[in-house]
């Protein structure tokens, strides 16, 4: 009974967790001063002229001899820079036309879907509100709807984070998985973000779990009078276990009841 009882305290946990994941996968190459430009979903090398990009979910930054680093404005919907890209490897996009045109289609096709970095923002706003909830709960509770708000907002960030992590790899890789083939010394590397994203989301599965479980964790008892009464596990329990006369543990009871049936 104590596990189920203490639920939400495990929920409230891993929200907890899940947000500060991803609230560091959401500021992947920012704040150049800071660890976070290390923090990134993909990088990509080219070993002939010594450059790489690093692509985190808002923007890219190109790095020289792993140094002087220049980065696109910040975008929520982030489209991958195909000049960036070309320039690393020394092609000239502007002086070949059906290459360009090509790479147009390129990017109107397949990587239209890398845009799907942007979920990773609401799967951080969602644990937050995971994270609140399950910090209400102990104080505020008077029925199942802040456990309820805990799990549907772990499940939803849930999905946002599963749904980023699966596009930002299916578009990345069958892009630069392309170019390995015909760019010579042209390598990528998968970053921290990705990880952290589905850490992020591993959490917010198992803290749905856990808030659903809280959800449960209500029982019947039989009135005097014949009708149902629905209490919570975890109140009964402290009632029971302080001393009180019989007649004011009634009233304390009285007190924390919801409703009747």
């Amino acid at each position: 009974m104590g596990s189920t009882n203490r639920a939400h305290y495990f929920g409230l946990f891993l929200a907890l967790a899940a947000l500060a994941l991803l609230l560091i996968a959401n500021l992947g190459t920012t704040f150049a001063s800071t660890f976070l430009p290390d923090v990134y979903l993909v990088r990509v090398d080219q070993i002939k002229t010594s450059q790489s990009i690093r692509y985190g979910p808002y923007s890219s930054c190109v790095y020289k001899n792993g140094d002087n680093r220049t980065c696109t404005p910040t975008t929520l919907l982030y489209s991958i820079d195909i000049n960036q890209l070309a320039g690393i490897n020394n092609i000239n996009l502007a002086a070949d036309s059906a290459l360009n045109s090509q790479v147009s289609q390129f990017t109107d096709g397949k990587l239209a879907t890398q845009k799907a970095g942007v979920l990773l923002l609401p799967a951080a706003v969602l644990a937050f509100v995971a994270w609140v909830g399950g910090m209400m709960m102990r104080r505020m509770r008077r029925n199942n709807f802040l456990p309820f708000v805990g799990a549907a907002s772990c499940f939803v960030g849930c999905l946002c984070a599963a749904a980023t992590c699966g596009c930002i790899i299916v578009t990345y890789q069958a892009v630069f998985e392309a170019l390995a083939t015909k760019v010579d010394g042209f390598q990528y590397h998968w970053g921290t973000s990705i990880y952290l994203t589905g850490a992020g989301c591993a959490c917010l599965l198992f803290g749905c779990i856990c808030y659903v479980s809280s959800c449960c964790s209500r029982r019947k008892a039989r009135t005097r009078g014949g009708e149902y009464e629905e209490y919570y596990i975890e109140t009964q329990s402290e009632c029971a276990s302080v001393s009180l006369p019989p007649h004011e543990q009634y009233n304390r009871q009285q007190e924390q009841r919801v409703h009747f049936y």
